[in-house]
Parts: structure tokens; sequence; C-alpha cells
């Protein structure tokens, strides 16, 4: 039985829940729980001491933030999707995995610090959390996921980690990003990874860049300048809907 430590509401003492009871008393004041699990969704602060199942906690409206324990190595696909108004999360360096979509739709989240041990963010982690401004990337980070950062209009400037090799397709899409200075170590973004970046004005790409696919800085009607090493880019398929392509103003290998 996997066991949950929540706040009780009527003390606000944190107690180990077990989240499939029936029912359930709070040990200092006695008070009872109709269902383990439907308390759980209101509650406004949470520790976890286990791993994170699917869709576990989505949707709870009350959720403000969330800490997660050192036994904690896996968070699953939208376990905190559409949680409005999580504010704060905790990790641990023990998290290896986060699921699809786990955080997307969490307006509240301004900041967030990725866990050490993380290798890879997956699809749609952190989408559409409109409120996001800065994120604390993991040193050991080699690749982004599908659309993870979609739609996070407040995000204005990204610290890349050394470690990045790939963005995957529409990552970074519809985001507020102003510039782009990637690091020595990409080597591929995906379709559409940056595009309807509205505010985005310039773009440098490292000499290790090997594939940038179509339309990956589409409609970015800000951008005027791109520098970049390779001669052989087809800059009106990766760049269409931008005045950058009138302005014919690329660089290359750091010189005009």
């Amino acid at each position: 039985m996997q066991n949950i430590v929540a706040q009780c509401p009527q003390c606000e003492n944190f107690c180990a829940v077990p989240n499939s009871a029936e029912e359930w008393r709070c040990p200092k004041c006695g008070e009872k729980w109709r269902s383990a699990k439907t308390k759980l969704r209101n509650q406004t602060s949470l520790m976890l001491e286990e791993n994170v199942t699917d869709e576990q906690f989505s949707d709870c409206g009350r959720l403000r933030s969330v800490r997660f324990t050192q036994q904690v190595t896996e968070i699953g696909s939208m376990a905190f999707r559409g949680c409005r108004v999580l504010e704060k999360i905790f990790f641990l360096d023990g998290i290896e995995r986060i699921g699809s979509f786990a955080f997307s739709e969490c307006n509240g989240i301004r900041r967030v610090v990725l866990p050490s041990d993380l290798h890879e963010i997956g699809a749609g982690v952190f989408a559409f959390s409109k409120k996001l401004q800065r994120v604390v990337w993991s040193q050991k980070l080699y690749s982004i996921g599908k659309a993870a950062f979609a739609g996070c209009t407040s995000l204005a400037k990204v610290v890349w980690p050394p470690t990045l090799e790939e963005i995957g397709p529409y990552a970074f899409l519809a985001n507020g990003v102003e510039e782009l200075i990637f690091p020595p170590s990409l080597v591929r973004l995906g379709r559409e990874s940056f595009a309807e970046c509205t505010r985005l004005k310039r773009v440098v790409l490292p000499e290790s860049i090997q594939e940038i696919e179509p339309e990956a800085f589409a409609d970015c009607p800000a951008l005027e300048q791109i520098q970049c090493g390779l001669d052989t880019i087809d800059w009106e398929k990766i760049a269409p809907g931008t005045p950058f392509l009138r302005q014919k103003s690329v660089y290359s290998g750091g010189k005009a």
C-alpha cells in the first residue's frame, strides 16, 4: 500500500496517509477522512515518499506546493497536470524520470530547479505553464522532449546546460524567449522547436549543430539575426515568416 505524507486540514499536522484507504483518521486531532484519495485532492501541500503514478494528482485545484523525498525516482505522466495554483516544486537529486505532461498547465509555477540526475525531459512536461519565468537545468541534461515548454509565454531568458545535445519538435513553441545562445554541445533542433516565439530577436547556433528541421524558427516576427557556421542551410524552410529573411542578417563563424 502506497503512503503519501499529507497535511491535515483540521490541525495542519503532517501525517502518513494510505492513498487507497476507504477512510483514515488524523492521529493527532482525530479528524476523519471519508476517502484518503478524495481528501488528498483538497490538499494545499504534499510531501511524497514514493514514486508518483500517472495522473495521480492531476487537477488538484488547491495544491500549492509539493516536495519529493529521496525515495522518489519517477514521476508519472500527467501526474500534476492542471494543478493551476501549484507554485512550488521541491525536487531532490534522486529523480531520474519525469513523465510526459507531468506539470503541464500549472499556471502558478514561476521557477523550477530540476533534479541534478535528470538526463532528459519528456514530452510536454511543463507545457502551457504560462507564468514560468526561469528554469535551472540539470548539468547532465542532454535532451529536451517534444513540446516540453510549449506555450510558456513568460519564459523570456534561457541559460542552457553545457551537455544539451537535442531539442525536440515544438519544444519551445509560442514561448516568451527573446534571445537564444545555444551551447557548443547542441547537435539537433526539431521541427518548429522555436516557432511562433513573437519576442525572439537573435539566435546564435554553435559549430556543433548538424541538423535543423523545417520551420524551427517559423513565424517569429521580431527575429532579425541568426549566427550560424553552416553554409548549406535553406533558411526559407527553417525561418519562414521572419524579417530575418528579408534582411539576410546571417553571420557565419562569428563574422559578418
